[in-house]
């Protein structure tokens, strides 16, 4: 984007052409500049500043909470008001008020049955590791990050305990029980990698939507797979 667009170019300014201006402009770490990149690549990226609403973001961030948790959405929605608030700054743009401030936010308080979660494991019957992701997620209530950064030398099954490290070479920050389903799911992966969890975050990505399609779920994240109702007949 040049330094002076002409009137007309600044009336079809997009989302995406405002953030590349805000990157631009701002030193932003790699985290922000890769949820940029997924902002612009979406709907959002084709609508023009002039025309942006809390209405459309509304929309985009309720989408996004079927997939990822709260703080990711809060986290897009900044780098959104940003921009905005940049090319208004930039070329004195008269815009309304910037919208990404009144869009809501709730964190939906979805749990899976037991029953779910069983549909889920044999949708993920030809995807092993995966399939031991999710119910090691569901037995220990640890976010997939930890749980994907986690290698062999921070697993004990003889004690059944999983130790999770701050950074991958950093000091260990908690240590999580580990039930009888989640060690026989832990031992049934080949140590071909030194993380226990050897998969891309596409691949997981790819792999939960599928299986919540043949399971017949739908609008359940990633996250919720780490609240599970406890059994019938169980406080």
């Amino acid at each position: 984007m040049r330094n002076e667009p002409s009137t007309s170019e600044l009336k079809r300014l997009t989302g995406a052409a405002a953030i590349d201006h805000y990157l631009c402009e701002s030193d932003a770490p790699e985290w922000r500049r890769r949820g940029a990149a997924l902002i612009k690549a979406s709907p959002l990226g084709r609508i023009r500043v002039a025309k942006l609403s809390t209405s459309d973001l509304q929309k985009w961030s309720d989408r996004r909470l079927d997939q990822v948790c709260v703080a990711t959405v809060q986290n897009d929605l900044r780098i959104v008001r940003l921009s905005y608030e940049a090319v208004r700054r930039t070329y004195g743009l008269s815009l309304p008020a910037n919208p990404a401030l009144d869009v809501e936010l709730a964190e939906k308080d979805r749990k899976l049955t037991r029953g779910e979660l069983a549909a889920l494991q044999a949708a993920l019957e030809k995807a092993p590791i995966m399939k031991a992701l999710v119910t090691v997620a569901a037995e220990t209530g640890l976010p997939r990050g930890a749980l994907t950064s986690a290698q062999w030398r921070d697993v004990e099954l003889d004690r059944s305990v999983i130790h999770i490290r701050q950074r991958s070479t950093g000091p260990i920050v908690r240590s999580a029980p580990l039930s009888d389903a989640a060690v026989e799911a832990m031992r049934s992966l080949a140590k071909t990698s030194p993380r226990v969890f050897s998969m891309p975050v596409a691949n997981i990505r790819l792999l939960w939507e599928r299986a919540c399609r043949r399971a017949k779920l739908r609008h359940v994240r990633f996250f919720e797979a780490r609240h599970v109702l406890p059994y019938e007949g169980r406080s």
